[in-house]
């Protein structure tokens, strides 16, 4: 019971760390009017990029153990799975979001994507593509997942720490998304046993969420036509198969 307890706090406290920094360096930054005129998302991006650092030393003193095989063969088959995976989920979970209607309940997330959508194309992409990807699979995977799943079955770790990166997000539109999402990460880290397989499924998902407005698949998602419900439950049967493939393989 001891070591269950430990394991807990192991994986909690790095998680108050991350956000005291945040939270500080963010109040320090934002008393910069001129920062706050010039780009929404770079105080974001300044101050999650300082807490990497720190966040690597947290999951460098956990004990990670690869299922993954030697070859570049099985590394390239491991990145090639987590990037379609990352992406086929984006596109089904986005069906599953517009499906309940969310968006309508939630006038945070209308506030941040117009802020968003008007801020400085490379800070975006830093943002949501590189930064956080990079420092959220750091804390809610390689940390707060590995060590809830030391003191509690399997399931119930990614439930948890899922949960936690939804709440995160702090609206209930990306919180719901980033819930369904955080499962899919928990499960490609938990099957592989490799950190950057589940920071490049992450990375396949903003990705494909960042540009999927600009492309016709959005209109399709949007829409009430048969259309899109055919490529939303589409795109979940084929992820759904994809991790069947990979455990049986």
């Amino acid at each position: 019971m001891g070591k269950k307890i430990v394991a807990i706090f192991e994986g909690v406290y790095p998680l108050v760390i991350y956000y005291a920094i945040i939270s500080f360096v963010m109040e320090g930054l934002l008393h910069f009017t001129v920062l706050k005129e010039v780009s929404y998302s770079l105080p974001q991006v300044i101050a999650k990029g300082i807490c990497i650092p720190a966040m690597l030393y947290f999951y460098h003193m956990t004990s990670h153990k690869s299922h993954l095989g030697k070859s570049s063969l099985d590394k390239v088959k491991a990145g090639a799975f987590s990037v379609i995976s990352g992406a086929v989920f984006c596109i089904g979970l986005n069906y599953v979001v517009e499906l309940i209607k969310l968006k309508a309940y939630s006038p945070t997330y209308r506030r941040i994507t117009d802020a968003v959508s008007s801020d400085i194309f490379i800070v975006k992409v830093l943002a949501a593509l590189i930064i956080a990807p990079i420092v959220e699979e750091l804390v809610f995977r390689g940390i707060l997942f590995f060590k809830l799943k030391c003191a509690m079955p399997r399931v119930l770790a990614v439930l948890i720490s899922a949960a936690v990166f939804g709440i995160a997000h702090f609206n209930i539109v990306q919180g719901v998304y980033a819930f369904l999402l955080g499962i899919i990460f928990a499960v490609i880290f938990d099957m592989t046993g490799e950190l950057w397989t589940s920071i490049l499924a992450h990375m396949a998902a903003n990705t494909l969420a960042f540009f999927l407005p600009a492309t016709p698949l959005y209109k399709i998602i949007e829409s009430a036509s048969v259309y899109n419900h055919i490529l939303g439950i589409g795109a979940l049967l084929f992820g759904f198969l994809l991790f069947f493939y990979w455990k049986k393989s």
